[in-house]
């Protein structure tokens, strides 16, 4: 079985920039907090938003514990992001991150993801909901980190609305472990803070919101289908690890070949890595509460 390991940070990460006129130029430091969230503030990719507005949908489910569970948002046009508050592990240092389509999922009818509707979609592997258990279990934080273009700007519309209904339906499925969402819904020039894999932005929003949590993440890796083989239709998984300094892995191995398990033993906290310190954001990374 073909095993990747990444570990080098190339310079080829997009660190885009984009200008803003005087009245937006200063910056406010201050901590950004999601209500009732885990994270500690890093840097966001980019400056201004070029004047996008940060729009957040927020769909909200409460539990005994008062206003906690699943949260929806969209910023710049351009991501959605789910955030379960509830989930015990929200402040783990130790970080799971999976590819969605052909990775964790795959659709029944054989159909390209975005060409159908959220209820035709089924583990890609049969192992995939107790491998997301048993590391739910052990401590890890989980996140899924996916390319959905057919969005676009409409983090509202109906395809939005479908992805959404889609990853509740899988949260249903895997019957215990919580996990958190980052989508990417644009590309090129509209895509103004690289959140586009094998971009950064993602993974930068997702270190940016572990208020109160540990610098020093261990025991991260990432498994995505796109590692750049004769079948695959893309490089952006292995590239995504690349840029983001973490191991990687593709399905089959992670899945089928128990790679997994390798993580549960070194769990104590082996090849520690500091994730940065706390950095500015600007006032237009509000992100917009969807309903």
């Amino acid at each position: 079985m073909e095993r990747f390991l990444i570990r080098k940070f190339p310079t080829s990460a997009r660190e885009s920039s984009h200008g803003t006129n005087d009245d937006n130029a200063a910056k406010k430091k201050r901590r950004y907090a999601m209500g009732g969230g885990g994270a500690t503030t890093t840097t966001l990719m980019g400056g201004a938003s070029n004047n996008a507005q940060t729009t957040t949908t927020t769909t909200t489910t409460r539990n005994n514990n008062g206003l906690e569970g699943v949260k929806w948002q969209a910023k710049h046009a351009s991501l959605l992001v789910r955030i379960d508050h509830s989930c015990p592990n929200k402040r783990s240092s130790k970080i799971a991150c999976f590819d969605l389509d052909e990775t964790l999922q795959k659709t029944k009818s054989g159909r390209k993801p975005y060409a159908t509707h959220e209820n035709d979609f089924t583990f890609r592997d049969a192992s995939v909901k107790d491998v997301l258990n048993v590391l739910h279990e052990n401590g890890y934080k989980i996140v899924i980190f996916s390319n959905q273009g057919m969005v676009k700007s409409a983090v509202d519309g109906k395809k939005a609305g479908q992805i959404r209904k889609r990853l509740e339906i899988f949260a249903k499925e895997i019957d215990g472990a919580k996990f958190d969402f980052y989508a990417a819904t644009q590309s090129g020039e509209k895509d103004v803070k690289g959140y586009r894999k094998p971009n950064v932005g993602m993974w930068r929003e997702m270190l940016s919101r572990r208020e109160g949590a540990s610098t020093t993440l261990t025991s991260t890796f990432y498994v995505g289908d796109a590692a750049n083989r004769p079948q695959d239709h893309s490089d952006a998984d292995v590239a995504f690890a690349r840029n983001c300094d973490v191991e990687f892995f593709v399905p089959e191995q992670f899945f089928e070949g128990g790679s997994f398990r390798r993580f549960l033993e070194k769990s104590g906290g082996d090849d520690e890595k500091k994730i940065g310190k706390e950095e500015t954001l600007d006032d237009d990374d509000d992100p917009r509460e969807l309903e």
